[in-house]
């Protein structure tokens, strides 16, 4: 189901992150009300430009104004087809996400008593700590992961800030397009750790934490040979036919970052692993149900158990059994 929150996150990379009247008009009602109550929107200049609605080339246009009857304005585009095209006032009103109500929304969901920090404005916020297995790391969001200034964000975010030691939460979906990314203890997009609940937002901890890398034996992380178009795990190997190409495919893409959930829409993305496709969510879900299988019958039960699906997400969930378990 839909989240109003979808809605905030998919302008992560956005330089000017405004929700237009058009935008609104395609919402729920109670989703606005909901992201209005949380503060994580506010009003914002009216738009000067608008999006003709009476042709099919929809071109977007400047907004002039004249004098209505009594003291009401009224709001117009040229068009060269249509002529003069009235534009409702309620077209014209704008929104900007105040990702700083993101950010203490989502520090104080982690933590009752945590305080935010802007490291970068607008971009780079420390929400707090978050102790895993006994270790303190930083929780960081972070925002435009897609912009050119990413990696210059990043270093002035993490100054004073060690990256092994810190948890990056990535507004954006597309995690794989942050800089040296390898470099923190986990990356994790925000869309697979947040929610609304009782009209609150509400973060999986468990997700976050699952997502730090344990101590594993070398036995105990799969090994890929590409060459072999082949796998290893535990002295077990499972070998993948040039028909099986997308399994072993997929399989190469969660095994980047074990224990950490990959987006199905980053999957989507040019160059990733279904990018050249129009894949579905359901058959991104029965693609893992066919490699799962595969490891059962190569006797691989473990590796298989390993593999999940949940949402609109997949991942290798090591963490998910001891290191005895097979």
């Amino acid at each position: 189901m839909p989240s109003p929150l979808d809605n905030i996150l998919a302008l992560a990379s956005a330089p000017e992150a405004v929700l237009t009247g058009d935008d609104v008009a395609e919402w729920p009602t109670e989703f606005f009300d909901l992201v209005s109550a949380l503060g994580l929107v506010r009003a914002a200049a009216p738009a000067k430009h608008a999006e003709c609605d009476q042709c099919a080339e929809g071109h977007i246009e400047l907004v002039h104004r004249q004098r209505g009857k009594g003291d009401a304005p009224r709001f117009f585009i040229t068009c060269p087809e249509a002529g003069r095209v009235l534009v409702g006032v309620e077209r014209l009103k704008r929104w900007a996400i105040d990702y700083d109500a993101l950010a203490t929304a989502v520090a104080k969901a982690i933590s009752a008593s945590a305080t935010v920090e802007s490291l970068v404005a607008a971009r780079a916020w420390r929400l707090g700590a978050l102790v895993v297995t006994e270790q303190s790391y930083s929780v960081v969001l972070f925002r435009g992961a897609a912009m050119a200034d990413s990696a210059d964000v990043l270093t002035r975010a993490f100054s004073t800030l060690a990256r092994s030691k810190s948890i990056l939460l990535a507004v954006d979906e597309s995690v794989d397009l942050i800089p040296d990314s390898g470099e923190f203890a986990a990356v994790i997009a925000l869309a697979s750790v947040v929610r609304i609940r009782d009209k609150k937002v509400w973060i999986d901890q468990s997700r976050i934490e699952a997502a730090i890398p344990a101590t594993m034996e070398i036995a105990d992380k799969p090994v890929v040979d590409e060459n072999a178009r082949s796998l290893t795990y535990r002295n077990k190997t499972c070998r993948f036919s040039a028909r099986a190409e997308d399994q072993f495919a997929l399989f190469k893409r969660l095994n980047r970052r074990p224990n950490q959930p990959v987006q199905f829409n980053t999957m989507r993305q040019p160059g990733d692993v279904f990018g050249d496709y129009a894949v579905a969510d359901v058959s991104i879900r029965s693609a893992v149900r066919r490699l799962r299988a595969r490891f059962e019958k190569a006797q691989m039960g473990r590796l298989a158990r390993c593999l999940r699906t949940a949402d609109r997400y997949a991942i290798l969930d090591l963490s998910h059994y001891d290191s005895t378990s097979h």
